[in-house]
């Protein structure tokens, strides 16, 4: 989920707004700051504003969805299904992270890459010159958007969650709500699966879109994170019914969220699943970022987005 970039520098890119034709406001006008404010934003700028946009691109991917997820199963009163049972209005719930996904991008592309997840974190290490140096801490950055959007939603939803659950120490009916928990009858390898081929065909796709030689591309680039968003949205309504995560930082945010609600019970829910969660979309990712490369991504061609 990231446009490519050229060097392991992180550009800013700066846009003003020209005055409109009537008249002589602007229509964003730039406010000018004060010393303090230009000698904080200079410092800014390195390195602590990509790590702040990568993580309210992770809040932003995570909360509307999350919240889709609790106001459906609210509403529909499936709170007494099993923790692992599927959810319905996957529809509403699939839209709700495709929106996500895509506003996240906006955000985040112009300051930070907009990488939103460590497996892409990783892949754009991998194959396109991404700082190693900055992984770990881009990765920590999409964890605490995860945990923080976690916390919001459960904020928002306190008092029905109590209403259902009787407490906090109750069982852990809403942890399907937060991270991706499979359905109990779903054996290990479909789930590894599903993981795998979902993270694959999203990596084929976003790095495809993003390749500076793709001439449909090239000339319109703000078409590019709602193609993802869409994306997004095909994954979850289809290959990821029975549950896909996508974003490793999601579900570990959450859960280190939800463990201080419930308990370490969280990291046993469904044979320990979120292992899964977290290292097969990085597999995912690599295995169809490295098919793009070898296959289709030209080298030579200068990189005109780059």
């Amino acid at each position: 989920m990231s446009y490519v970039r050229k060097s392991n520098e992180i550009d800013v890119e700066i846009i003003e707004c020209a005055p409109s034709n009537e008249g002589n406001e602007t229509v964003f006008p730039i406010i000018e700051g004060a010393k303090w404010q230009l000698a904080w934003e200079a410092k800014r700028n390195k390195i602590l504003q990509p790590l702040m946009a990568e993580s309210v691109a992770s809040f932003l991917f995570c909360i509307f969805g999350g919240a889709a997820n609790l106001f459906v199963a609210t509403t529909s009163l499936t709170l007494s299904q099993d923790p692992g049972s599927s959810i319905p209005g996957r529809f509403n719930v699939a839209l709700s992270f495709a929106f996500g996904t895509m506003f996240a991008l906006f955000f985040a592309v112009p300051i930070s890459g907009g990488h939103i997840a460590p497996n892409f974190t990783l892949v754009l290490a991998t194959f396109r010159k991404f700082s190693w140096k900055l992984v770990p801490f881009y990765i920590l950055a999409q964890i605490v958007g995860a945990f923080l959007s976690t916390g919001i939603i459960y904020l928002c939803y306190y008092s029905t969650i109590h209403h259902f659950t009787g407490g906090t120490d109750g069982p852990v009916k809403f942890a399907a709500l937060y991270v991706t928990q499979p359905n109990n009858y779903v054996n290990t390898g479909y789930i590894i699966w599903v993981e795998f081929i979902s993270t694959a065909v999203l990596t084929l796709i976003v790095f495809n879109l993003t390749d500076a030689n793709n001439k449909y591309i090239v000339s319109s680039p703000m078409i590019i994170p709602p193609l993802i968003g869409l994306m997004i949205f095909l994954i979850i309504m289809g290959v990821g019914y029975q549950g896909v995560s996508i974003s490793p930082a999601r579900d570990l945010g959450a859960r280190l969220f939800l463990q201080i609600i419930y308990g370490s019970e969280i990291w046993s829910l469904n044979h320990k699943y979120f292992w899964i969660a977290t290292v097969i979309p990085c597999v995912g990712s690599i295995v169809g970022a490295g098919f793009y490369d070898i296959f289709f991504y030209d080298h030579g061609k200068p990189k005109k987005l780059q």
